[in-house]
């Protein structure tokens, strides 16, 4: 694995997991109100589920390409809500988790491909 496909990763993961906490705050973190009751059930699609199905699916020379348009419409999204998303200690903590849980498998990963024994 690459550095570039290291930080793609990672900021795939961030720009979904933001997602995530954004739609829990909302719903007062619970988890079948976000899946079930959601006002937008198509955001999941749009911000959630199919970004990480094209990640996986294109080639990895396209990541950083797919990733600066995936951006865009995240700004574009997070700049018209309503209510923004507003970071709270358990955001933090979230999002801290994320990224320490993200940098250990990421990092774990990139050992296993450099490890030539």
């Amino acid at each position: 694995m690459q550095y570039l496909e290291l930080f793609n990763n990672l900021f795939l993961i961030i720009l979904v997991g933001w997602y995530l906490i954004t739609n829990l705050q909302w719903y007062n973190y619970k988890l079948d109100r976000v899946v079930f009751k959601h006002h937008k059930i198509e955001w999941h699609f749009i911000y959630f589920i199919i970004p990480i199905f094209l990640y996986y699916l294109l080639p990895p020379i396209f990541y950083s390409i797919y990733l600066i348009f995936q951006l865009i419409a995240f700004i574009y999204w997070n700049k018209h809500l309503d209510k923004p998303l507003v970071l709270t200690d358990r955001v933090k903590r979230f999002l801290l988790i994320l990224l320490f849980v993200s940098f250990v498998i990421n990092g774990l990963l990139f050992l296993k491909e450099n490890n030539t024994t």
